[in-house]
């Protein structure tokens, strides 16, 4: 019986020191009676320069912070018992005050304004406020560890946008008469023209027309 509880109680610390080694947090699966709860907002999170940005009023609500903002200076300001957190969008440097000691942080992502809604990066503000932040790459899925709560945010993958169609080129006919299509409007061959009409390229061959012996070298 004894040796029982004393190989639990081995096995129990193991956990414990794998999941501290580098601040590495268990995934919310592996941890026993973790609440898991999904994160969404109307601006999705994105990602930055290799670093997750998600609206400031989700992680904060999520981790029990309040946030003041100003929108005069554009300054985000997060609090959570004595760890106060400022972010200026549009600047790297964030202000960390706990207690009476404060430190500037230089972000390789600061804030950015998105659809009228904050970004902030993410593993900054969580790790700052004690909660373990793993990215999972194959899911595009953060798990954010804090008080005995997960929360999951997936980051939608980026939209592969279609190559701009080339811009159709440009020639010209007599709508009335001619049969042929020009490359400029003043070509001899519409001098006597009574209007002169440019169409696409594409429209002018559906009308049956030919190139310009003289400005087209048809």
């Amino acid at each position: 019986m004894r040796r029982t509880i004393l190989r639990k109680l081995s096995a129990g610390c193991i956990v414990c020191v794998m999941a501290m080694v580098g601040g590495v947090a268990l995934p919310c699966p592996a941890q026993a009676a973790m609440e898991q709860i999904p994160l969404s907002s109307d601006v999705p999170a994105r990602i930055v320069g290799g670093h997750v940005l998600v609206p400031l009023r989700t992680i904060a609500k999520s981790l029990g912070a309040t946030v003041e903002w100003d929108s005069g200076s554009r300054q985000a300001t997060l609090s959570l018992a004595d760890h106060i957190i400022r972010l200026r969008v549009g600047s790297k440097a964030a202000t960390t005050v706990r207690g009476s000691a404060e430190s500037t942080v230089n972000l390789d992502a600061g804030p950015i304004i998105v659809r009228g809604r904050a970004l902030v990066p993410l593993r900054f503000i969580g790790e700052a406020f004690d909660a373990d932040v793993l990215w999972r790459p194959q899911t595009r899925q953060v798990e954010v560890t804090h008080q005995g709560r997960c929360f999951v945010l997936t980051v939608p993958g980026e939209q592969t946008r279609a190559a701009p169609r080339p811009a159709e080129r440009t020639v010209y006919i007599a709508p009335y008469s001619g049969r042929r299509w020009h490359t400029t409007p003043n070509c001899w061959g519409l001098s006597r023209a009574r209007s002169v009409k440019p169409v696409s390229l594409s429209e002018a061959r559906r009308r049956g027309l030919t190139p310009c012996k003289i400005c087209a070298g048809g």
